[in-house]
C-alpha cells in the first residue's frame, strides 16, 4: 500500500468517524426536542405582536423613540406621533402607514394610505397620524424602504 492509501485506512478505521457519527446525531437530536411554536396563533398571542412592525429588512438603518398617543376623548380620534432617526450617515426614503384599533383588534377604517418621508441622517423625523373614528383604541404603525428608490 502507498502512503495515501494508508492515510487514508487509518482514517476512516480510526476513532474520528465514530466521534463524528455520535456528535452529529446528538446534534440532531437535541434539535428535534427543542419545543417548536404553534405555526397558527391564537387571537391571545396578539398582546406580544409588537406595535411598530419593519417590513424589508429596514430594521438596521432604524431606531425608535417613545411613541406619544393621545387618546379618543369625546368627538377628537385617537393621535399618534412615533420619533424615528436614521442609524446611518446615508440618506434614506421610507414608506409608513398607521393602522388603527378597536377594542376587539379590528382594524377600523378606512385603512390609511402609505405616506413617503425622508429620513435624514441622524435626524428626528416625526411620523404622525390621527384615527378617523373615535372607536379606535390602539395601532400600529408599519414601516418600509421606499420600493421605488431603496
Amino acid at each position: 500500500m502507498t502512503h495515501y492509501t494508508t492515510c487514508i485506512a487509518r482514517f476512516v478505521a480510526g476513532p474520528r468517524p465514530l466521534a463524528l457519527a455520535l456528535i452529529t446525531s446528538l446534534l440532531f437530536t437535541a434539535g428535534c426536542l427543542q419545543p417548536r411554536e404553534a405555526e397558527y396563533e391564537s387571537p391571545k398571542t396578539q398582546a406580544k405582536y409588537p406595535q411598530i412592525v419593519i417590513i424589508n429588512n429596514f430594521l438596521p438603518w432604524v431606531a425608535f423613540h417613545d411613541p406619544i398617543v393621545t387618546p379618543a376623548e369625546g368627538e377628537v380620534p385617537m393621535k399618534v406621533t412615533v420619533p424615528i432617526r436614521l442609524k446611518q450617515w446615508q440618506r434614506k426614503e421610507a414608506q409608513y402607514r398607521f393602522i388603527f384599533l378597536d377594542q376587539d383588534g379590528r382594524p377600523v377604517g378606512p385603512e390609511m394610505d402609505w405616506r413617503w418621508e425622508v429620513l435624514n441622517p441622524r435626524t428626528l423625523v416625526y411620523l404622525e397620524a390621527s384615527a378617523l373614528d373615535t372607536a379606535a383604541v390602539d395601532w400600529r404603525l408599519e414601516i418600509r424602504k421606499n420600493l421605488k428608490k431603496n
